[in-house]
């Protein structure tokens, strides 16, 4: 039998700090391996550094390269910003750009099948009404200067404007006005034709001329089968001046002639080349001048003097007064004849 009544509380168990000593080594496994963890990080053993850097450098919402594909041979913090940008951007795909470094928003490409909106036209700009109201002044002092032509050139001119409505209607009034003058002159310019008048039509058709073009409509319409041309004032040429040679006025033959600014009455005297000399009478008077024979046409002209003058015409370089004298032939003899044709081919 055993004697209990002096035996203490049971001993521990031998065995009791070795499994203290075996609790302990899982602890220190663990801070261990979260050393290295903190230490391989560091060192870019696992990839990328901490989550806020590689953030910053990207920019929100962007993420890191895929894997394998390099942004630069050595550590990230050891290139430039800008160097890895430039490399990125060129990895990246065109809907997937970077902002830029200054921190305004990047551009991003749009489908080249959606909609571009429409680009906005302005509108015209329309003429100021005081500068309208000085060309409607200058037309209208061109039409009390009887300067038909340039009336005409300065109401083209504010057509090809841009006008409100108020402008327009003035203007189309202006022009119904003026086109009235225009056709009366060209009507008043045929009838000295017809009298044989032809240094005053001439002089009458100056207050036609339109930016140096005259189209004489009522005097062609007079006259179709001869086709001068849209342009009256168009030059002869230099070979057409060489060749014409007009016959000479007849001694003694009664003329009028531009001197002095006006037009008087003569009688010839002589000639020699494109000069004729003249006898005007003034009163008790009289005087011999010797003018171009240019400035002279025999009065009550016949068809053949009148093609003659249309040469010395030619000659003097003046086609307007030209076609005048080839239009008084025609007036007066419907079938030109052959000296009449040349003139013709001189003046087309």
């Amino acid at each position: 039998m055993v004697d209990t009544a002096h035996s203490g509380p049971p001993s521990p168990p031998a065995v009791e700090p070795a499994k203290r000593r075996r609790r302990k080594r899982p602890l220190l496994y663990v801070v261990g391996a979260a050393i290295l963890w903190f230490i391989g990080q560091g060192l870019g053993w696992f990839g990328a550094g901490p989550s806020n850097e590689r953030g910053d450098r990207f920019g929100p919402g962007q993420g890191a390269p895929e894997p394998g594909e390099s942004v630069g041979g050595g550590a990230p913090d050891d290139e430039p910003v800008t160097a890895q940008l430039a490399a990125l951007r060129g990895q990246l795909s065109a809907t997937d750009q970077l902002a830029p470094d200054n921190g305004t928003a990047a551009e991003v490409a749009t489908d080249p099948e959606q909609a571009k909106p429409a680009a906005v036209t302005p509108g015209p700009v329309l003429i100021a009404d005081d500068r309208f109201q000085s060309l409607v002044s200058l037309i209208e002092s061109h039409i009390q200067e009887k300067e038909l032509g340039e009336a005409v050139g300065v109401l083209q001119r504010l057509t090809e404007l841009h006008l409100s409505k108020a402008q327009t209607t003035q203007l189309s009034a202006l022009q119904v006005k003026l086109q009235a003058l225009y056709q009366a002159t060209e009507e008043r310019v045929l009838a000295h034709i017809r009298k044989g008048e032809v240094l005053a039509a001439d002089q009458a058709s100056q207050q036609l001329i339109v930016r140096g073009v005259w189209q004489a409509h009522t005097l062609a319409s007079a006259a179709p089968s001869l086709a001068l041309g849209d342009n009256w004032q168009r030059a002869a040429g230099d070979a057409a001046i060489t060749s014409a040679k007009p016959a000479p006025l007849e001694r003694n033959r009664k003329v009028r002639m531009r001197w002095r600014d006006d037009l008087r009455v003569a009688v010839v005297k002589s000639t020699k080349a494109d000069q004729v000399t003249v006898q005007v009478r003034n009163g008790g008077s009289q005087s011999y001048p010797t003018v171009r024979a240019v400035q002279c046409e025999p009065t009550d002209s016949s068809s053949e003097e009148a093609i003659e003058m249309g040469f010395y015409a030619v000659q003097a370089g003046v086609p307007r007064l030209a076609r005048l004298w080839l239009l008084r032939a025609h007036l007066l003899q419907r079938e030109l004849t052959a000296r009449g044709k040349q003139l013709l081919e001189l003046l087309r």
